[in-house]
């Protein structure tokens, strides 16, 4: 890696370019609670401590697959369905920080987060470079079907897209890479190595999947909403306290990839409005978005224009949302935002201020 960023350098372009390698959650000696987070200590200084030097020194992010369906697989009598699929009510709470856990994937990150911490970094950033789920395993590949990965990459769309961050990090925006775009029919190992995929190598959809991004606006696959894999679907015991969540498969090769967006099926007469009993972090999340990387014209609910009164989260985040909603041409999954918002047919406008897509 530093012979590497050494040639960009060379060539001025080493602050373009990042140079950094994935690692797998094996490396963690400790995992549980997230908290504990520690690496293997016959690597942790003499390997782990130089490589997140060389990241923090270039300005570089850590690279991490991070498969909670492994560590289901290998507990399913500790780790609950729930608690792996995005779908947990009670959720995990962690006893030396009081900070709970509702899902199995941000207890990972949060593990290695520590881990880093522990070494002095607690200022590098991760990108996930590889998670999934499979939609066929083996016998003992418990968890392994077609409902339980649309339920997974749903959730973990709209999670990831709410920006909402991990208990230990709120609010971060933690870049994410599916695994993988296409089953891999000739692929070695276990069933489930050969049925990642979102996709037949014939291209054929493997299952019904709505993924829904206001980062893309959508990209789909098959054509059911995502709702339709809900978050009580799962009917799995409530979470153990005590289940290790570092357990790792490693895969040989990656497909990344989302499909087309589609055609908005939106009324011409329709607006994008917040949902009233959004959690007000994660609505405050999406309204930093939509005014932010989302380029939504924001200044309207800025003090003093005419639609900052009246002066709360949801009137602001629905301005914001609307914004951004027809900004991108009412494109389907634009109006979304984590499941912070809703379309409308009933025109949000009021005396002195007019939200965009009002005649």
């Amino acid at each position: 890696m530093q012979n590497l960023n050494a040639a960009l350098a060379e060539l001025g372009l080493d602050r373009q370019i990042k140079i950094s390698s994935p690692h797998s959650l094996a490396i963690l000696s400790a995992s549980f609670p997230p908290s504990a987070g520690t690496f293997n200590p016959a690597i942790a200084k003499t390997t782990m401590k130089p490589i997140l030097d060389f990241l923090s020194q270039t300005g570089s992010y850590v690279m991490l697959n991070a498969y909670p369906f492994f560590a289901y697989e290998s507990q399913p009598d500790v780790i609950s369905l729930d608690y792996a699929l995005f779908s947990s009510q009670t959720g995990v709470k962690d006893p030396q920080t009081g900070l709970t856990y509702m899902n199995l994937f941000d207890a990972q990150l949060d593990s290695f987060f520590a881990a880093m911490d522990r070494l002095g970094h607690s200022g590098l950033n991760i990108v996930v470079t590889e998670t999934g789920w499979p939609s066929k395993g083996d016998e003992d590949e418990v968890g392994a079907s077609p409902k339980n990965a649309a339920i997974y990459m749903s959730n973990l769309v709209r999670h990831i897209t709410s920006n909402v961050g991990t208990p230990l990090r709120p609010r971060a925006s933690i870049e994410t890479y599916i695994f993988a775009l296409f089953n891999e029919d000739m692929k070695d190992g276990p069933t489930s190595e050969r049925n990642y995929g979102l996709f037949y190598p014939d291209r054929h959809s493997v299952y019904d999947l709505h993924l829904a991004s206001p980062k893309s606006h959508a990209s789909a696959v098959g054509s059911k909403d995502p709702s339709a894999h809900g978050e009580n679907e799962s009917k799995q015991n409530p979470e153990s306290k005590s289940s290790h969540h570092h357990h790792h498969h490693s895969h040989h090769s990656s497909s990344h990839g989302s499909a087309q967006t589609p055609t908005s099926n939106v009324t011409n007469a329709s607006w994008c409005v917040a949902i009233p009993s959004t959690n007000p972090a994660q609505l405050q999340s999406a309204l930093d978005y939509a005014c932010g990387p989302g380029k939504a014209d924001c200044s309207e609910i800025q003090d003093g224009n005419s639609c900052f009164n009246p002066n709360t989260l949801v009137a602001h985040a629905s301005y914001a949302f609307n914004y951004y909603f027809h900004a991108n041409n009412k494109a389907e999954g634009s109006c979304n935002f984590g499941g912070s918002a809703t379309i409308v047919t009933k025109d949000p406008s009021y005396s002195g201020c007019i939200y965009p897509g009002t005649l």
